[in-house]
């Protein structure tokens, strides 16, 4: 078994393997990307039309229809419905695991930085488990990051709009998705997010009334917070303190934070599957606790595994099978 120093030797080890590539950008507002041209811009602008887009985030993450894929056998693309104006990071690039009878899917959301192929062994494993499974690139990954990119910096970053707008854009691409398999005959659809992907799936079950199930590895509460106190994101909050507190960064990015739409997954009846790490440095437990106590104060049907692992053991053996079978079983059971 591992201990807690081996833990916690190889989480640093594997955090700091994309260390050299990480820079710290200017902070940008951003309003540009949320429809405010008109200067002066400060926070506090930025923070209010946060707020409303909250307040009328049915209407912030809905896509105006279903993706129409183009398919390449087991692959397909199709145009991300709300552009950013990036050729390559507009053309959504998805995998298909695809079983014999079209009636239970999930779509996969990954995590920052990831690729393809992190999720192949997962996309199989649900097949098998007889739930079509859908991989979908986020904006800036994959063939979706333009060459200058090192990282998915496009995804996540230092410039408080881009974020909100990728993000955005990140959840009505896997709508799009949603309503393509819909349209093809399923009606059990679930959804299940990694890390950021965690974020964006909560998103996703709490506004789209056919998803039926979501799954949740490695998840917190606040969107800011965690870019704030997180080990991966060192960088981004170098960036960010130079003129902005926490609470104007959650404030900033309560749009994209789970424990704004707690109440919306009650009031939809959506079973969640939490899967945390004890030694997870990049979310810290104490936010995933947050998350959790927002589920148990407003009813929010839950089950929530803690491994012993951190953000990045994760995929390490024993904790990558125990994910795979937990997520294996809890999709079976309510889809």
């Amino acid at each position: 078994m591992w201990s807690r120093r081996a833990i916690r030797r190889r989480e640093e080890a594997l955090a700091s393997e994309l260390d050299s590539v990480k820079t710290v950008e200017p902070m940008s507002l951003g309003l540009e990307l949320l429809g405010l041209h008109t200067p002066p811009h400060s926070i506090e602008d930025l923070c209010c039309t946060v707020r409303a887009c909250v307040s009328t985030s049915a209407v912030f993450f809905s896509p105006p229809h279903a993706a129409q894929p183009t398919p390449r056998g087991n692959e397909f693309v199709f145009p991300s419905p709300l552009p950013s104006g990036i050729p390559e990071n507009d053309i959504v690039f998805c995998r298909l695991f695809e079983t014999r009878v079209r009636r239970r899917a999930v779509v996969i959301l990954p995590h920052w930085n990831s690729t393809a192929a992190n999720y192949e062994r997962m996309g199989i494993w649900l097949s098998r488990f007889g739930v079509t499974a859908i991989y979908m690139s986020l904006p800036h990954h994959d063939g979706r990051r333009p060459a200058q990119e090192l990282l998915g910096s496009g995804l996540v970053s230092a410039n408080l709009g881009r974020t909100i707008r990728s993000c955005q854009q990140a959840v009505m691409d896997a709508r799009a998705i949603i309503g393509w398999l819909w349209d093809c005959g399923y009606r059990w659809i679930g959804v299940m997010g990694s890390s950021v992907g965690s974020t964006l799936a909560t998103i996703v079950a709490a506004h789209d009334a056919r998803v039926s199930a979501l799954a949740q590895v490695l998840t917190a509460s606040d969107f800011g917070e965690v870019v704030w106190t997180g080990r991966a994101t060192r960088h981004i909050r170098q960036a960010l303190e130079v003129s902005l507190t926490l609470e104007q960064v959650n404030a900033a990015w309560s749009v994209l934070s789970p424990i704004s739409y707690v109440r919306q997954l009650r009031n939809r009846n959506v079973p969640a599957l939490v899967i945390s790490g004890r030694e997870d440095r990049v979310f810290l437990p104490y936010l995933t606790e947050r998350l959790i106590s927002g589920y148990r104060e407003y009813g929010v049907r839950y089950q929530w595994h803690r491994f012993t692992c951190g953000h990045y053991t994760i995929a390490d053996f024993p904790w990558n099978i125990g994910t795979l079978l937990r997520l294996g079983f809890f999709f079976r059971k309510h889809l």
